[in-house]
């Protein structure tokens, strides 16, 4: 009778045991990804600091050339600063931790400021130190 006391705590803990490892995975889980900031979220911050310079994405889009050499600087760091944007997300994307849908509108993103006449120019001088899968991206347009 003692025995099968014994047997069925046995049994108990370890069912308790893998419940509690079960929670802690959900919870390590969930703590992961409430830490950082959705994709979508991600990306409308970054928009939202590029609208403060529509007149330089202008100039980009339309292959024009900055008109002093601060406004070079100036259009080189915002293609930086998107290009390290995009790697980020890419990131995420090899790690598994963005959907297809996001990782879609994503991919349109990148094709979309790569291919501007004005952003070409940085974004070879920035090639060289982007991740594989943001090179190749850049070289389907």
């Amino acid at each position: 009778m003692a025995l099968s006391y014994n047997l069925i705590a046995g049994f108990i803990t370890i069912i308790l045991f893998i419940f509690l490892g079960y929670k802690i995975y959900q919870n390590t889980k969930l703590m992961r990804n409430s830490g950082s900031p959705s994709v979508k979220q991600k990306s409308e911050d970054m928009m939202h600091g590029f609208l403060d310079q529509t007149s330089l994405w202008a100039k980009l889009a339309k292959g024009e050339l900055p008109s002093s050499p601060e406004e070079d600087v100036s259009m080189a760091m915002l293609v930086a600063a998107a290009v390290r944007e995009f790697e980020a997300q890419c990131s995420e994307y090899e790690k598994g931790q963005m959907e297809e849908h996001d990782w879609e509108i994503l991919l349109e993103s990148i094709l979309n400021i790569s291919s501007m006449l004005g952003v070409k120019k940085y974004w070879l001088e920035l090639k060289p130190d982007m991740s594989d899968l943001l090179r190749s991206i850049g070289e389907r347009k």
